[in-house]
């Protein structure tokens, strides 16, 4: 990663369904973020992607969080 990228990372395990970013309310986001904060981390640019475990977390957090929006995609 840091030779192609030239981002750093590190290896953490873990069974992930998908990724997606989150923009949207402040407060939602940050009442999200201390909610999953097990299931948040920040890109390359900073910014918040939720590792969704399952199809079914990811589904509840979008009707949980309406005021977030999920991007699927890092170019939004």
């Amino acid at each position: 990663m840091k030779h192609e990228y030239g981002a750093t990372s590190r290896y953490e395990s873990g069974d992930f369904h998908k990724a997606c970013w989150l923009t949207g309310d402040e407060d939602e986001l940050d009442d999200f973020k201390k909610k999953k904060y097990r299931a948040v981390a920040t890109d390359k640019q900073g910014r918040d992607v939720y590792l969704a475990e399952s199809s079914y977390s990811l589904q509840m957090a979008q009707q949980n969080y309406p005021k977030l929006q999920f991007h699927f995609k890092s170019e939004f």
